[in-house]
């Protein structure tokens, strides 16, 4: 059965009302409103016709008035300027102290006057309260200097309020509200501009003390009708919030408001689905397939966004086959990339503050190179640049970078000067800055990227408004005050986007639904906390007192959300429902009230109404793609041989017997993991400081003999030593090794190198010769080995990097530092066979590293060293770790490693073993 809509029913009365269409004005809820009342009276006359003029109440109102309407930052300078003036003319307070109350206070102005409160009874009042709050019983407690000016400043807000309203007058400027009051004071000398007019109120809800006392004026004048948009079961029961309002507008102008009401809820058929998901993506998988699979098409269908933060990824998930959908919503400058990008140009300013340096820091120049604004500002072939740029900054450890470090082209170059320029207090130049960079970043970014474009644009305007306030009154703050105006302007502020209503789903924030109907009905995000919103009210004056004054309270804002949810339902015939059933931070999330509401209340009074719970649960795709095993194939084999030909490193080759599936990852896929800047060392980069600082002192003395004394001119180099390799590490940024972890680490060095300056010295006194022969430093050593495989020939390229090979006498060496912990059993076994030592080899972490070591030096150099040693830089004590595999000697463990390293490969090159993740290796990669 079809349900007449309410703006039909308007349409209706408007073209049966004895007035001309032309002489009607209709002031109605919204913008979106106006459309839909057009098409229905086109569609009615068919013909040509003179249609009524149309504003929302804000227009309406705000017509009449003499004074051009001011925005949040423009009235916080005109308050400030009153407070300059009136109470703190040598400025002894700063603007930061000014900001920890003036945007509430001001907040309260703007609804003192919108609802017609007596101000001298307000005031006093609250200056009353205030006094009852710090009251003390006793003679014997007076009040503290705080208490004393607490009070005080209760005692200014009447001349606070007296003084900026007379500053407004002067600069022909209002609030809001002021333009109400204004309006309501002056309405008769104000109607000339709608001679002969008839006003239509239709569609309003919760209105204003001035909003009403207007509207009373005209009914009273027999120039104004006034018709609510609402269903008589939630108007009839005194308990329901949905009519709170309407209730309230019944006392003010009588009953012919209700005359296009309906009793529909009450008797209506309509089946409601409601899905639980646990996850908060799973509303848009739902979403999307109820869009699809209803073929949600017509304007009479409607996706009704609850939760605000579902924007983006709705938009990214509308299902290309409905072919039409228009957007109709205020989207929140919060949810768009001007807040990241605002953020980031916030902390490019924190960091020169922070750092006390002109000089960039290097997560700020990345974090703006990958924020889509750049990504869109730049072309392709600047990509690449700027990627070229980031390995190489990542590569060269530059933790801050110079403006002509990061120079691209002049294009780049040029948002480059206007991000990375210091503002240095200068809010006018701050500003004039933010322009510029809008200005390139609109003019480069493509046409396509609407919503990048729609933002820029917003922002801009709103930075010219601040600007004009900037230049008439500049104010001394500094950079958080600054920060909070600049983030007040996204805080409330919308983006709005307006669609075309006469084909296509519909797409709505909850506002933008009043006065209009649909059939088909899709909520999504309707929580708690989100519809309605749990929002807390910012207001200097206490709720007992708001509430006598007929101010707004919490009560009142709710009744707001539930009047324009309910009205959506009278001519609803489907409704399907998501919300979010899971835990979102510290906080369970919970269904609306008024789910629970639908379903204690109205299918009591309504038992053709039905709800149907459903839950969804994503179901976890990584889970089930993730392969538990992978099978070696063809191309595993092919790069395997790779591996082994261009260079076989035992480190690498040593993860497979740690982990199979992460040497898959890393050697056979080439996993590798991104080189970026390190701001605190990590383990890796300690131990090669420490390798490349020992290079440097035995570099000098490579080939030679160093006796004892060698030792101290070592220790006198050290410091010097160390100090050039952790500058050249820190991009000579001494700051960044000089505090925190990093001086902590640079002590540690110090301190391990020097300690083991002392036991070498201490060890070489003690020797017959007392002369050590320096062999070799860094020595990178290969030999390649034809080992059958399985029955299959393979060349294996060995390869190793040896610390230093030294010879006491006629005693040689090999030593390998270690900066990490070393146990005895990494490098001796007792009681071996060949088998042991291959398992041996599969184990301990050192143990394959020094057999290799031994194999090399002997292929190479044609030496067989007497020592195979670990030496570990962290032990206090005993520091030198020997190989030792009992019963044989390192000639026969040389003639064994072949054989060692072919039982190995066999194992790598088992065609029916899996490659599986070891459980118990707790330091992959990539496999965990």
């Amino acid at each position: 059965m079809y349900q007449v809509s309410f703006i039909e029913k308007v349409v209706e009365k408007l073209l049966n009302n004895t007035v001309p269409l032309s002489q009607q004005v209709l002031i109605i809820p919204s913008e979106r409103a106006k459309l839909y009342i057009e098409k229905e009276l086109w569609k009615k006359l068919k013909s040509t016709f003179i249609p009524p003029q149309i504003f929302t109440i804000d227009e309406f109102i705000l017509q009449f008035s003499p004074f051009s309407k001011m925005d949040s930052i423009q009235s916080l300078f005109l308050l400030y300027e009153v407070h300059c003036q009136l109470f703190d003319k040598k400025k002894t307070s700063t603007f930061e102290d000014f900001l920890v109350w003036a945007p509430t206070l001001i907040q309260d102005f703007d609804e003192i006057d919108r609802f017609l409160v007596n101000t001298n009874d307000l005031f006093k009042n609250l200056k009353d309260v205030k006094n009852i709050e710090q009251w003390s019983f006793s003679d014997e407690h007076k009040l503290s200097e705080n208490q004393k000016k607490y009070l005080e400043f209760w005692d200014k807000i009447p001349t606070y309020y007296t003084a900026f309203q007379i500053k407004c007058e002067e600069e022909k400027k209002a609030l809001t509200g002021s333009i109400y009051k204004y309006v309501d004071n002056h309405l008769f000398e104000l109607l000339d501009i709608f001679e002969n007019s008839s006003f239509f109120f239709i569609g309003l809800n919760a209105l204003s003390n001035a909003e009403v006392s207007i509207i009373k004026k005209l009914i009273a004048l027999k120039k104004a009708t006034f018709w609510v948009d609402a269903d008589l079961y939630y108007i009839q029961n005194e308990k329901h919030e949905a009519g709170f309002f309407i209730r309230k507008l019944l006392a003010e102008f009588g009953t012919n408001i209700l005359e296009l009401c309906g009793n529909d809820l009450r008797t209506k058929k309509l089946n409601i689905e409601i899905i639980s998901c646990s996850q908060n993506t799973g509303q848009i998988k739902v979403v999307s397939d109820i869009l699809l699979e209803k073929n949600y098409s017509t304007s009479n269908d409607l996706l009704l966004l609850a939760d605000e933060d579902l924007i983006t990824p709705i938009f990214q998930n509308i299902p290309a086959e409905l072919e039409k959908a228009n957007i109709t919503l205020g989207l929140p400058l919060r949810l768009s990339p001007i807040k990241s990008w605002l953020e980031i140009i916030i902390h490019i300013q924190e960091g020169f503050k922070k750092h006390r340096k002109k000089s960039i820091y290097y997560k700020d120049i990345l974090n703006s190179w990958n924020h889509p604004f750049f990504q869109h500002f730049a072309d392709e072939k600047e990509k690449q640049l700027l990627f070229e740029k980031e390995e190489k900054i990542n590569k060269n450890n530059n933790i801050f970078l110079s403006l002509g470090s990061i120079s691209i082209n002049k294009k780049i170059d040029q948002l480059h000067q206007h991000l990375f320029t210091l503002w240095e207090n200068n809010w006018i130049f701050a500003l004039q800055q933010l322009r510029l960079i809008n200005k390139l970043l609109f003019e480069n970014i493509p046409i396509s990227n609407e919503i990048e474009r729609a933002s820029l644009f917003f922002f801009d305007k709103q930075v010219v408004s601040l600007l004009c306030s900037f230049e008439k009154n500049p104010i001394s703050m500094d950079l958080d005050s600054f920060i909070f105006i600049l983030q007040s302007i996204w805080n409330k502020q919308n983006i709005s986007y307006y669609g075309n209503p006469t084909d296509g789903l519909q797409i709505m924030g909850l506002l933008e639904t009043r006065m209009l109907n649909f059939e088909r009905i899709c909520i999504v995000g309707m929580n708690e906390g989100k519809l309605p919103t749990s929002s807390v009210m910012q207001t200097h004056i206490p709720m007992d007192l708001r509430h006598f004054f007929s101010l707004p309270t919490n009560r009142e804002k709710q009744a707001v959300f539930a009047h324009h949810f309910y009205r959506l339902l009278p001519n609803c015939k489907e409704l399907n429902i998501t919300y979010f059933d899971g835990n979102e931070g510290y906080s369970q999330s919970e269904k609306s009230r008024y789910l629970i509401q639908l379903e204690l209340e109205l299918t009591k009074e309504n038992p053709n109404i039905y709800l149907n719970y459903k839950d969804y649960t994503l179901e976890n795709k990584n889970k089930e793609n993730e392969k538990n095993s992978i099978i070696k194939d063809e191309n595993y084999f092919l790069a395997l041989d790779r591996f082994c030909s261009q260079g076989l490193s035992v480190s690498k080759l040593k993860k497979f017997f740690t982990c199979p599936l992460d040497f898959y990852y890393q050697v056979i896929l080439g996993f590798g993991e991104q080189e970026n800047v390190e701001e605190e060392l990590e383990n890796s980069s300690f131990g090669s400081l420490i390798h490349e600082v020992l290079e440097k002192l035995f570099t000098p003395h490579l080939g030679t003999f160093i006796t004892p004394p060698v030792y101290d001119l070592m220790f006198e180099l050290l410091p010097k030593e160390l100090e050039k390799s952790y500058l050249n590490h820190f991009d000579n940024e001494t700051e960044a090794f000089l505090q925190g972890k990093n001086y902590l680490s640079y002590q540690v060095s110090l301190e391990l190198l020097s300690r083991y300056l002392k036991n070498e010295k201490n060890w070489l006194t003690k020797q017959k010769n007392q002369s050590l022969l320096i062999k070799d430093l860094e020595a990178r050593l290969s030999h390649t080995l034809i080992i059958e495989v399985l029955g299959i020939e393979k060349e294996i390229n060995i390869k190793g990097f040896v610390d230093r090979i030294d010879q006491v006498g006629d005693f040689i060496r090999i030593i390998d530092y270690k900066s990490g912990k070393i146990d005895k059993t990494d490098v001796n076994i007792e009681n071996v066979n060949n088998n042991k030592i291959v398992d041996f080899c599969k184990k301990k972490k050192y143990g394959l590293q020094l057999l290799t070591y031994l194999f090399l030096l002997n292929k190479e150099k044609n030496l067989i060293a007497d020592e195979c040693n670990l030496y570990s830089l962290i032990n206090p004590q005993y520091t030198h770790f020997t190989l030792n595999i009992d019963n044989y000697s390192y000639s026969e463990l040389i003639e064994l490693y072949p054989t060692i390293l072919k039982e190995l490969l066999e194992e790598l090159y088992a065609p029916d073993q899996e490659i599986k993740h070891n459980a118990s290796s707790t330091y992959c990669k990539y496999c965990n």
